[in-house]
């Protein structure tokens, strides 16, 4: 939405920037750990940083509050703002809770607006580009701009409103912020304009996912971990196809149905983000049979561990495993490759322990928060340009 702005944002640094975000799915896990990363990134670059989410307020708060006071740099106080939540989590609750929502958002600005707004999701988006129309002069960034707000509630015409909102999304929004080009791609198919997409590489908590023990270091057979249960619907099934042809080893899955485990398949219930570190310090390979959509941080949070990775290539993963070098892709749909392609790296701990050290060299290059806020600092004047 071009509003003719002018500002003095190049001029007048730090500025003050809203981050806006949804209410985060049960199989999601990572929003509010991401959200305090992001505001200390940006707050260690000197800016003033405001939340408002739908998430708890207070434990949001000291959450960023304690990972704000462990930056290098001078305290720059950020503030939770309660704008909300609905009554449940499916996607039509979620969606029709915002307008509520930008009532309170404008509020808010209108007494006091920020230099931008980043909004995190497709109902904060939503909200944030609803309030923004009575603001003078405010622009929105967007990112996770095709993700699902909340849980699918299977409507008929569900789909049909999903994407006619991303699309919305896409075609509104002052910029919109893709995590891999293949993301890029998809924003501009739904009606972005090209130069209003710009590639910000999905970043990690290299602090709390670094590397460990190195692949048969450990006692017993080799631990094998699948963090994609509750998010891709092919991963079960396949994992079981490939698990077959692999006798003696046992898979953990994480997520999906609370069903019981079952031969070589350990289930396991979603986890809170903040175990992940854990589950993959004590994995040999993380196996990974993401759905098409995904963003591909479970894949980077263990390359980061130097856990080596094994992904069924689909979607972005293709761009953010190198096959061969900081992981192996298999295609989809075949679980004797893959079982073929595990029993290969399983029997080479050198080459394992190779693609893992190359995984974690990859992501602190290029997947960190420090170089995301690099890299959105480097954005946010141009939706926001010096007049």
């Amino acid at each position: 939405m071009d509003r003719g702005r002018a500002s003095t944002y190049g001029a007048e640094l730090p500025v003050r920037i809203a981050i806006v975000a949804g209410e985060p799915g049960p199989a999601e896990g990572q929003a509010p750990d991401r959200l305090a990363a992001l505001a200390q990134a940006l707050t260690g670059r000197g800016h003033r940083v405001e939340l408002a989410t739908r998430a708890s307020p207070a434990r949001l708060a000291e959450r960023t509050a304690d990972r704000v006071a462990d930056l290098p740099l001078p305290h720059v106080p950020v503030t939770a703002l309660y704008a909300g939540r609905p009554d449940a989590v499916e996607t039509g609750a979620v969606l029709r809770s915002t307008p509520a929502w930008a009532d309170a958002l404008a509020a808010c600005w209108l007494a006091d607006p920020p230099a931008v707004v980043h909004a995190c999701g497709p109902d904060a988006a939503l909200a944030a580009l609803s309030a923004a129309r009575r603001v003078p002069d405010l622009p929105v960034v967007v990112e996770r701009a095709t993700d699902l707000p909340g849980t699918p509630d299977h409507s008929p015409d569900s789909a049909t409103r999903l994407r006619l909102l991303r699309s919305l999304l896409a075609r509104e929004a002052d910029l919109l912020v893709a995590r891999t080009r293949w993301e890029a791609a998809l924003l501009r198919r739904l009606g972005a304009a090209y130069h209003r997409v710009a590639v910000v590489p999905l970043p990690v908590d290299v602090s709390r996912f670094a590397p460990t023990a190195l692949l048969g270091e450990g006692n017993g057979p080799p631990h094998l971990l699948n963090l994609d249960g509750g998010r891709s619907p092919e991963a079960v099934p396949l994992l079981a196809a490939a698990l077959r042809r692999l006798p003696g080893l046992v898979l953990t899955v994480v997520g999906g149905p609370r069903t019981a485990s079952r031969g070589q398949l350990r289930r396991l219930p979603e986890t809170a983000h903040r175990k992940v570190p854990g589950l993959l310090a004590a994995a040999d390979v993380l196996v990974a049979v993401p759905s098409r959509a995904a963003g591909g941080a479970a894949v980077l949070e263990a390359m980061a561990c130097a856990v080596p990775v094994v992904a069924v290539e689909n979607g972005p993963v293709s761009e953010l495993v190198v096959d061969g070098v900081t992981g192996l892709l298999v295609p989809p749909g075949r679980p004797a490759l893959l079982a073929g392609t595990l029993r290969d790296l399983l029997s080479d701990p050198a080459s394992a322990q190779a693609l893992g050290i190359a995984g974690a060299d990859r992501v602190r290059a290029l997947h960190t928060w420090p170089l995301a806020a690099e890299h959105l600092d480097a954005l946010y004047p141009a939706v926001h340009p010096v007049a």
